[in-house]
């Protein structure tokens, strides 16, 4: 009998009746995670961190560690993998097929058949769709890569092109943005057309030394709202065109703003990058920035400017979803900076309305509701306190994230009219626990016991 069987059992979804069950995980990121298992869930399960239950998505870990997490709470929750059904093995085949794990996906499959042969047009079709998907992202791949060696001979004289130390872009996008074009004020004091033109240009002038420095491969694509800097294939160019506007549209209609109305000076910069190499690159070089455990970031300068840098990690379409979380969330932090004024926001408040955001944009692409929703069930039941660490801290742990987000969705659905109330007063200057009691009327104290209350 396995460990995990010896140590904990539990219904599916359930809370363990026992000890639980240590579990322990390598993030996306390169960081690792351990603790017992408390809850699991179909995308998320949440662990005891120190002693903190901490909510994960599959998605946010490496393919590798994904699937052992995700067998091992299988047999926690069915027994031994002998005894899994077909149903079982065909829907751990599709986990896998979703991190490109063909190998082991075919081998639960085969499983999955072998138990039920009436899995076998399910699994034919599924693995077709997975197919073609492939090899339609490997075409288009291969031609920007030819498109790329081309650009790169061109731009560098027929020599390869030189990735190491160069002429920096001048500290950030607003480095070639001269000062009588910086922007001082946000929405709604909207700047002039000949003011919002003139910061348009300093940032594609920025975009093309970094063009020139980084990669001519890295095209400009170009929307209502957003300059979208990207080295990805052509044919996914419209989801990145799409997520933008929509992440903009979204928290748009939240705040209640016109739909020809606009929080950007300008437009807002962003880069979106295919790999981890690149993205160093273009952090280094625009914002001197570590990316050693990041994903994405946004730059918000006191003057207004913002831009976003977001990476995406291998073409699965787990980490697709991964990157379009990420995108969405950075880019309500940007929003968010330029709304009204560009006073800041308490970190709960912002990083809860990001995945409060990416959510409503991706729906089911995003595990985001399911985390919060486990992560908040888990905290309800425990004797812990969230306090001036969550209510006013300078930084927010990610595993804060999920409660985050589950307390401003709380508060949204409570009184939506509220909350935008609460976010402007913010923006106005009044101190946050003061605009909470003046919009909800209640405490922090206050919140986090009727927040309490609504997961128990």
């Amino acid at each position: 009998m396995s460990a995990v069987k010896l140590f904990a059992i539990f219904a599916c979804g359930g809370i363990p009746t026992v000890a639980p069950t240590e579990i322990g995980v390598v993030m996306i990121t390169g960081d690792t995670v351990r603790g017992p298992l408390l809850d699991a869930r179909d995308g998320v399960f949440v662990l005891e961190v120190d002693g903190f239950p901490t909510a994960i998505s599959y998605d946010q870990l490496e393919p590798e560690s994904a699937y052992r997490a995700r067998t091992a709470i299988l047999e926690v929750q069915r027994g031994p993998a002998d005894g899994w059904s077909a149903a079982d093995r065909f829907e751990l085949g599709r986990f896998c097929l979703r991190r490109n794990q063909e190998g082991l996906a075919r081998r639960h499959f085969a499983t999955a058949m072998g138990r039920d042969v009436a899995y076998r047009d399910r699994v034919d079709a599924t693995m077709a769709e997975y197919r073609a998907g492939r090899s339609a992202r490997a075409a288009e791949n291969d031609a920007e890569d030819k498109d790329e060696n081309v650009d790169a001979r061109r731009a560098n004289g027929g020599a390869s092109r030189d990735t190491g130390e160069g002429t920096d872009t001048g500290g950030g996008m607003d480095g070639a943005v001269g000062a009588e074009s910086k922007p001082r004020a946000a929405w709604p004091d909207a700047a002039s057309s000949a003011t919002a033109e003139a910061v348009i240009a300093g940032y594609k002038e920025v975009g093309e030394r970094l063009r020139a420095r980084v990669g001519t491969d890295i095209r400009l694509l170009e929307t209502a709202r957003f300059l979208i800097w990207t080295d990805w294939a052509k044919s996914e160019h419209a989801d990145l065109e799409r997520w933008c506007e929509q992440m903009y549209a979204v928290v748009a209609e939240r705040f209640g703003l016109r739909a020809d109305a606009s929080v950007f000076a300008g437009k807002c910069p962003v880069f979106c990058l295919r790999s981890k190499k690149r993205f160093g690159e273009v952090a280094g070089a625009l914002d001197r920035y570590d990316v050693s455990n990041a994903l994405g970031y946004t730059i918000s300068e006191p003057n207004g400017h913002v831009h976003v840098v977001v990476c995406r990690l291998g073409g699965s379409e787990a980490g697709r979803d991964v990157f379009a979380s990420t995108l969405v969330h950075e880019l309500s932090h940007a929003f968010l900076h330029r709304y009204r004024s560009a006073r800041r926001v308490p970190l709960w408040l912002n990083e809860g309305l990001a995945n409060v955001v990416a959510e409503d944009v991706l729906g089911d692409r995003c595990f985001n509701a399911e985390a919060a929703e486990a992560g908040a069930r888990a905290f309800a039941g425990r004797d812990l306190a969230l306090g001036e660490g969550f209510w006013k801290a300078d930084s927010l742990d990610a595993r804060y994230y999920p409660i985050a987000h589950s307390v401003v969705a709380y508060l949204i659905g409570r009184d939506g009219d509220a909350f935008r109330g609460l976010v402007d007063d913010v923006k106005k200057g009044v101190a946050p626990a003061d605009a909470l009691n003046a919009r909800f009327g209640m405490s922090y104290d206050g919140l986090e016991s009727a927040w309490r209350g609504a997961h128990r």
